[in-house]
């Protein structure tokens, strides 16, 4: 009993001496009571406490100044910007080419009259017909592509010279006979305008119009020789045909890009050429373009 009364002695004397302490620990009138008057709001603040605004948070924080999408990647990303469109190949570029050409041209039905080949017999009638009408051909070109469905091509093509060889017998009683050479040739330069339209990001079709100077060298180189175990040339000669025209020509084909800045190219091309020898030409080129 003694011991209870002890405990409950103490219990009423730490009630007591709590506010006592806690006033002589902090500042006097630290805490005011302000629920009236002007200072109703402070709700208990020191007076001396000036409250912050936005509950807190400081006004320089332009975070909470404007509304942001409550997504981290919203936040960190920019919005609504443009993908940069990805520069097209060969636009606004300068190229240079190189071309293997495989040519068929149509001579005109011409016959010349090139006289007695060999003694005794007949006239050598020739016809411009029969020269060979297939040719291979090189050729190198410089271009430029201002725009995306338009360039503009400067060409210079050269053809390898063809040849074949007839041999004719005599008919009389000398003893001769005569070989007959038939040699063709042309060279062309001119400026082709191209029209591009892009099937996929390696695929390109062509169509073209241009203009050229074709210039064509046709020649047949007689030899008359006599029989005999190494024969001896009794008499030779040449006759020239030549052809000089500037005509319009037109194609189309396709390129492939094969990187960056080369493109592999075929094309096919007509030109008809109205002149005295040559009638129409048609072209295959197959080739590679650099673009700088």
């Amino acid at each position: 009993m003694k011991k209870f009364g002890f405990i409950t002695v103490l219990a009423i004397a730490g009630f007591i001496a709590t506010p006592v302490i806690a006033q002589n620990y902090y500042d006097p009138g630290y805490f005011q009571d302000n629920t009236q008057g002007e200072n109703a709001y402070n709700y208990g603040y020191p007076q001396n406490y000036n409250r912050p605004q936005n509950y807190g948070y400081p006004q320089n924080y332009g975070y909470y100044q404007q509304q942001v999408p409550n997504t981290p990647k919203a936040m960190s990303k920019p919005q609504n910007q443009p993908r940069p469109e990805r520069k097209r190949r060969g636009v606004g570029t300068i190229s240079v080419g190189a071309d293997y050409v495989l040519g068929y041209t149509s001579f005109l039905n011409n016959d010349y009259n090139l006289g007695s080949v060999i003694t005794g017999s007949p006239d050598y009638i020739y016809t411009t017909r029969d020269f060979d009408k297939n040719s291979n051909a090189v050729g190198a070109n410089i271009g430029w592509r201002p725009f995306k469905n338009i360039g503009i091509e400067a060409f210079y093509t050269s053809s390898l010279k063809t040849s074949t060889k007839e041999n004719l017998l005599s008919d009389s009683y000398f003893p001769e006979f005569a070989t007959v050479e038939k040699e063709s040739s042309y060279r062309a330069y001119g400026i082709d305008i191209i029209g591009y339209y892009q099937v996929n990001e390696y695929i390109e079709l062509l169509a073209s119009i241009g203009v050229g100077k074709y210039d064509y060298e046709a020649d047949i180189i007689i030899k008359a020789k006599d029989v005999g175990v190494t024969p001896n040339v009794l008499r030779s000669s040449t006759q020239t045909f030549e052809d000089s025209v500037t005509a319009y020509r037109i194609g189309g084909g396709f390129q492939i890009w094969l990187s960056r800045h080369l493109a592999f190219r075929i094309t096919g091309r007509w030109t008809q050429l109205g002149g005295d020898v040559a009638d129409y030409i048609t072209e295959v080129n197959m080739g590679v373009r650099y673009h700088f």
